[in-house]
């Protein structure tokens, strides 16, 4: 079983596609876009790069296995998967897909959903019976109840301040490589840690590598720190060519998958 610290990374990906919150966003397709658009105070961030999946012939088995599950607010809303390029969330918070939509075809279903059309602040917002909204800014949606979908176009408009705007988050945003799925997390699994994030990136054909840094408070909690991490990851059978190393206040750590194991844990 994978300890619970390293939070399931190979198998972590299932997880994206059935929360139901995230993020917000209005333009560009990275976790740095999006955490511009986030307002601050979100304890977590989740990116899934879903076009670059399914481009990639090496992880198309992956994208097939997501793409069955799918997620209960693309099926209400009848879109079609493959028009989805990335969805961005947050625990406990919004949902924003980015993709290539029929607008018009989303307009009718979500009045026939019974959803009322209104505005926010210049953006166009949907309501439904349970206080439920579906705005649609450009060729996003942002999905969440009334408040949160509210903080994240104030964001969008200049009114609110966003996730990165915390200088922590946003060191350690800066330092994560352009990921398939990326993850930065305020609520890190050790003493003393302030932020949390890594990256999945594809390394070649046949293998997934995994960047992450996480930041703390002092060396002293680094150095406390380094050796769990190192050998948390060690003891992970799925995973090889293990490096943790630190810089500063930060722990900087990497290690490789196969693609295969990542399809299983799916």
């Amino acid at each position: 079983m994978m300890n619970k610290k390293i939070g399931a990374i190979v198998g972590v990906f299932a997880i994206t596609v059935v929360i139901a919150s995230l993020g917000c966003i209005e333009s560009g397709g990275s976790v740095k876009d999006i955490a511009k658009m986030t307002p601050e105070g979100a304890n977590s961030l989740i990116y899934s790069d879903l076009q670059t999946m399914r481009d990639d012939r090496d992880l198309r088995d992956i994208y097939k296995d997501m793409k069955k599950s799918g997620t209960s607010e693309i099926d209400e809303l009848e879109i079609d998967f493959d028009d989805v390029n990335y969805i961005a969330t947050t625990l406990g918070g919004i949902e924003i897909i980015e993709g290539k939509f029929d607008l018009k075809d989303l307009r009718d279903e979500l009045d026939d959903l019974d959803f009322d059309k209104d505005e926010y602040k210049g953006v166009e917002f949907w309501i439904g019976e349970y206080d439920e909204v579906v705005a649609i800014s450009g060729n996003k949606l942002i999905l969440g109840d009334d408040k949160q979908v509210k903080s994240c176009i104030k964001v969008i408009k200049g009114d609110r301040t966003s996730m990165y705007d915390d200088e922590d988050v946003r060191d350690v945003i800066n330092k994560l490589p352009s990921g398939i799925f990326t993850m930065v997390s305020t609520y890190p699994p050790y003493e003393n840690a302030l932020v949390m994030g890594y990256a999945m990136i594809k390394e070649d054909e046949d293998t997934m590598k995994i960047k992450g840094v996480v930041k703390f408070d002092d060396d002293e909690d680094v150095e406390d720190a380094k050796s769990d991490l190192k050998r948390e990851m060690k003891e992970e059978d799925k995973m090889f060519d293990v490096d943790v190393t630190q810089s500063g206040k930060s722990l900087k750590f990497s290690a490789k998958f196969d693609i295969e194991d990542w399809e299983e844990a799916l």
